[in-house]
């Protein structure tokens, strides 16, 4: 007799660990994967927003029996953690990087980049929310030409000068947008821009 294996989807993971959210009105925006440089799967993100605008975004790996738990993989815990869009570093070795705050905005210029076939050329990524920088392993970015996008806030202002931080020591090339050009409001971010 053979016993099948069940392996949860990813998708059926965030459904199943967002409930308490789902229950008090918060809507599913999205699900990050996290992938290493050999574009396999490290960990995931998901993301949910209710009403009023406030968010909930929380880690999610595998277990042992292949069902997903809250948290981080415990082999990153101690160690600098990954930047999200890494398979593109190794996929587009010639490609000019974005770097913006968070996973949302990071696969919303990605799409904006596949819809207008440059992807590849340029492409995006980051090492999430706000105050992320400091714990990512930037070393893959070593001499690459990285064009900062900051959101317009004061958050935004310290991630990108945390970036800048972190990029120095690698030999990088490093340009900033001027957001003010953008004429973004307060907060305002490249998923913004991109819908003006």
């Amino acid at each position: 007799m053979s016993v099948e294996r069940v392996i949860e989807t990813p998708q059926e993971g965030a459904r199943r660990l967002s409930d308490q959210w789902i229950r008090k009105g918060y809507i599913p925006e999205a699900l990050h994967c996290y992938k290493s440089l050999e574009d396999k799967e490290i960990y995931y993100r998901f993301r949910l927003k209710n009403a009023e605008g406030d968010k909930e975004m929380r880690p999610m790996h595998r277990n042992e029996s292949g069902f997903f738990i809250i948290g981080e993989p415990p082999g990153i815990k101690d160690k600098p953690k990954p930047l999200y869009g890494l398979q593109y570093v190794a996929l587009y070795k010639e490609g000019k990087v974005y770097i913006v705050e968070g996973e949302w905005n990071a696969d919303h210029l990605n799409k904006f980049f596949e819809i207008n076939d440059v992807l590849g050329k340029y492409f995006a990524i980051t090492s999430g929310g706000c105050t992320s920088a400091q714990g990512a392993d930037w070393t893959p970015l070593s001499e690459r030409k990285c064009i900062l996008w900051a959101d317009n806030d004061q958050s935004g202002t310290d991630y990108i000068d945390a970036v800048i931080q972190a990029l120095s020591p690698l030999g990088c090339t490093i340009k900033c947008i001027d957001i003010e050009v953008l004429q973004l409001s307060e907060g305002g971010d490249v998923v913004d821009w991109l819908q003006l």
